[in-house]
């Protein structure tokens, strides 16, 4: 179910130039899927854990400060505790999970996506429900909510998610 969903006009340029600096200044690894094989797939969350670097986390980042002041505001001054991005390469999707930690819910935001790139996808009443996102666009979500991304047929696809 989504709680909230809206347009961030922020400097979407300078998120996904950031995001890209990160990776390539701190060499984050790829994912391993199911498969054993690496998909492509970039998520700075084990990577963060295992360095100790949270300053790096993207609701730190100056670029997202309107946004993360919107989050606050739309759950009642709950504030973000942590935050990462994701970036999906042609080929590659984000298996089903929840968040299970004691948070209100979760906020995904996108700076950079095509028409071509794969949908949000959540688990609702035994099917799963499909919500097509372009650039710009944010959701929430309650954090018990499962969901997934599936197979990306676009460019690289860009979330930056904050567990709130």
């Amino acid at each position: 179910m989504i709680l909230a969903r809206g347009k961030y006009k922020g400097p979407t340029n300078e998120i996904v130039s950031k995001c890209y600096s990160i990776v390539k200044n701190y060499q984050l690894p790829k994912i391993v899927n199911d498969g054993g094989e690496k998909d492509g797939t970039i998520n700075m969350v084990p990577w963060l854990m295992k360095r100790n670097l949270s300053t790096l986390m993207p609701h730190y980042w100056d670029e997202l400060k309107p946004l993360i002041e919107t989050v606050e505001q739309l759950t009642n001054g709950n504030t973000v505790t942590f935050s990462w991005f994701n970036i999906l390469p042609y080929g590659s999707s984000l298996g089903e999970h929840r968040h299970l930690k004691p948070n209100h819910s979760v906020f995904i935001y996108y700076p950079k996506c095509s028409d071509a790139s794969s949908a949000f996808e959540f688990y609702e009443n035994g099917s799963w429900i499909s919500v097509q996102v372009e650039t710009g666009d944010w959701i929430q979500v309650k954090n018990h909510v499962l969901h997934r991304v599936p197979k990306n047929y676009g460019e690289d696809r860009i979330s930056i998610a904050f567990n709130v």
